[in-house]
């Protein structure tokens, strides 16, 4: 068992750091081959989501080790210079701890439907394009495999302040070389599947936007 897992986050780091490899092999049904030659197996979207899963609890726990020892080190230095500022401070940390808790336990609970939310929109839109594509070819398959291992972006999630930005980043990367490799698009195709949904949300706003202006 752990062996298997162990060659599961192998599976998730490769797919991470070598996409354009890992796409071609699901594209050609090759196998993926590790540095020692063993073949590994493509992600399921349990592992991914799991593994994934693992990374967001990493990051709620390295916000609260980091504000805490924040308050923990403004409180020495107030304490010991200005009491009672420190006191005050000593009252209003309790609260805005106890908050970060709350909100970082709400993370990570809700973290894996977010997840699921966000990669069944993207296998709708790109299943849309590839059955316009070619009608042929097994799309639901081909849709899974590009937004399922697209998660892997979420290996950068617990880096302190800069982690989303990356995640956010990669997430979007690894959806354009799915596009481009596994599905087997254009660039410039792959840059309008990869906007269509800004270009649902500016059609949606300008709707509502516009059903307001005539109710006012």
């Amino acid at each position: 068992m752990f062996e298997d897992l162990k060659k599961q986050f192998e599976t998730y780091f490769l797919c991470l750091s070598h996409p354009y490899k890992f796409h071609s092999s699901l594209r050609f049904d090759v196998p993926f081959l590790n540095d020692y030659s063993e073949k590994l197996e493509p992600l399921s979207f349990p592992m991914a989501l799991s593994i994934s899963w693992f990374f967001s609890i990493l990051r709620g726990l390295g916000k609260i080790l980091i504000l805490n020892l924040l308050i923990q080190s403004l409180l020495e230095i107030h304490l010991e210079e200005l009491p009672i500022i420190g006191e005050i401070l000593q009252e209003t940390s309790i609260s805005a701890y106890s908050f970060l808790i709350l909100s970082s336990s709400l993370d990570i609970i809700f973290f894996p439907v977010g997840l699921m939310i966000a990669t069944e929109f993207w296998t709708w839109v790109i299943k849309k394009f590839a059955d316009y594509i070619d009608p042929t070819q097994d799309n639901a398959k081909i849709s899974h495999e590009i937004t399922t291992h697209a998660l892997t972006s979420n290996a950068f999630i617990f880096l302190p302040f800069i982690g989303d930005f990356i995640q956010l980043y990669t997430y979007v990367f690894l959806l354009y070389v799915g596009l481009r490799v596994n599905l087997g698009v254009s660039r410039s195709l792959a840059s309008v599947i990869l906007l269509t949904p800004l270009l649902i949300g500016v059609m949606i706003f300008s709707l509502v936007s516009l059903g307001l202006f005539y109710l006012i």
